[in-house]
C-alpha cells in the first residue's frame, strides 16, 4: 500500500521543526546550527558533523577545530551545504525513515526565489541518501492561518530571523498585500542586550547572548500604556532572574522598553514603520470587499508574537489607524509551532495529494514544474 504520510519541514533561523503530516506537533525540534570538523583525520571514529544542541555543545569544547554554521539567516538560506547536512541528519538519524518512501513539504517565506526553490529541490529530491519521492511548498504565514482553522485573515508570522504580514482571502494569498515587518526576535534580543549592557560589568554572565535571549523570552512584555508604565515605581515592574553563577539580577523598565519596539522600531535604531502601521498598509492594498474580513481576523504567530500575550495594546493601536473597522485578533494555542501545524493539517488532506511534484516530474521539467505552487 502506498505511504500517504509526508514529512513536514519548517526551517527557521533559530529552530527547525520536522514531523509527519496529520500529527499535532513536530517530532523533532532542533536548533538550526551545524558544526563540522575543519579537517578530517583518517582512522578517527567520530561523526563528520553535529547539528542542533549537540553542535553547540561540541563547539564549546572544540571551537578551534570546528566550523560552526547557521544555515538560515533572516529567513533565507545562507549556507546550502550546511542545510543539506542538517536535513540529512534529521531524516536519517532523528526520523529514521527511508526518504524515498515519503513526500516532503517545505514552508517558505514570501520572498523565496526560483533559484532558492531549485536548490531546495536539488537537496531534497536528488542528494543521495536523502531523495524524497515528491515535494511541495507552502508560504509559512498562510500555514499559520490554516492552523487557526481559518482560510481568510491576515497572518503575521514573527520568528527569530524575520517577520512577514500576509493577507489571505478564502485560501488564496493576496500577494498585493504581502509586506515584511522589520522587527524580528533577533532584533529584539539585540535591543534587549543593549538595554541591559550596563549590568554586564557587575554580572559577567550577561555577556552570553543566549542567556540574554532566554531572559528576554521570559520577561519582555508589551505595556498597555507605555507612558504610564514608565511612571510606576521600580519595585512594581522589577523582575528577578537567577544567573548561572547563582546571583540574582534585577531587571526593570528594560522589559517593557524592549517590547515597545514592535510599535516604534526607531527606538532600536530601525527606521521602519511599526507592526500596526504595516498591517494597516497591507490590508489597504487589498480589494475593498476583503478588508472587513481581514481586519476582523488577524493572527499573530511565531515565537516573537508571545510579547502580545494577554494584552489589548495591539488592537488599540490598529484601531487608531482604522477607526471605522472592527478589529479582532485571532488566537492559537501553540503559536510557536503554528506554521508547522498548519502545514501538517494541509498535507494530510486527501484533496492536497495531487499537489505533490514527483521526483520524476522534477527530473523531466526542472524547477519550472513548481510554477506558482506556493499555497
Amino acid at each position: 500500500m502506498e505511504n500517504l504520510s509526508a514529512v513536514v519541514i519548517d526551517n527557521g533561523s533559530y529552530m527547525t521543526k520536522v514531523g509527519f503530516s496529520g500529527e499535532e506537533s513536530p517530532k523533532v525540534e532542533v536548533r538550526t546550527v551545524v558544526a563540522q570538523w575543519k579537517t578530517e583525520i583518517l582512522g578517527l571514529d567520530r561523526p563528520s558533523c553535529y547539528v542542533g544542541e549537540k553542535a553547540i555543545e561540541m563547539n564549546k569544547k572544540a571551537s578551534n577545530i570546528l566550523n560552526m554554521s547557521n544555515p538560515i539567516s533572516h529567513g533565507n538560506v545562507s549556507d546550502w551545504e550546511a542545510l543539506k547536512l542538517l536535513e540529512r541528519m534529521i531524516a536519517l538519524i532523528d526520523l529514521r525513515i527511508e526518504p524515498s518512501e515519503y513526500n516532503v513539504f517545505i514552508t517558505e517565506h514570501p520572498d523565496a526565489t526560483k533559484a532558492c526553490r531549485e536548490k531546495m529541490a536539488e537537496i531534497l529530491l536528488e542528494s543521495y541518501p536523502v531523495e524524497y519521492k515528491g515535494l511541495s511548498f507552502g508560504m509559512s504565514p498562510a500555514m499559520s492561518l490554516y492552523a487557526s482553522g481559518n482560510t481568510s485573515g491576515v497572518s503575521i508570522d514573527s520568528g527569530d530571523g524575520c517577520t512577514w504580514c500576509v493577507p489571505v482571502y478564502e485560501g488564496v494569498v493576496l500577494r498585493e498585500g504581502i509586506r515584511p515587518i522589520k522587527v524580528s526576535g533577533n532584533d529584539m534580543t539585540e535591543y534587549f542586550n543593549k538595554l541591559i549592557a550596563g549590568k554586564v560589568a557587575e554580572y559577567p554572565d550577561l555577556a552570553d547572548i543566549n542567556l540574554v535571549r532566554e531572559i528576554k523570552e521570559k520577561f519582555v512584555y508589551l505595556a498597555n500604556d507605555y507612558e504610564e508604565e514608565l511612571k510606576k515605581p521600580e519595585d512594581q515592574i522589577e523582575k528577578q532572574y537567577e544567573l548561572p553563577d547563582g546571583r540574582i539580577v534585577k531587571i526593570g523598565k528594560e522589559c517593557f522598553t524592549c517590547g515597545e519596539m514592535v510599535f516604534h522600531p526607531q527606538m532600536a535604531g530601525i527606521e521602519e514603520n511599526g507592526i500596526h502601521q504595516v498591517i494597516n498598509e497591507s490590508i489597504n492594498k487589498c480589494d475593498i470587499y476583503t478588508r472587513t474580513i481581514l481586519y476582523g481576523n488577524i493572527l499573530l504567530s511565531g515565537g516573537t508574537s508571545m510579547v502580545f500575550n494577554n494584552n489589548t495594546r495591539f488592537e488599540m493601536e490598529l484601531k487608531k489607524l482604522a477607526p471605522s473597522q472592527i478589529i479582532k485578533r485571532n488566537h492559537i494555542d501553540n503559536t510557536i509551532n503554528a506554521s508547522w501545524i498548519g502545514a501538517s493539517i494541509l498535507t494530510s488532506l486527501t484533496s492536497f495529494q495531487k499537489m505533490w511534484v514527483t521526483r520524476e516530474d522534477y527530473e523531466e521539467k526542472g524547477v519550472a514544474v513548481f510554477g506558482n505552487l506556493t499555497l
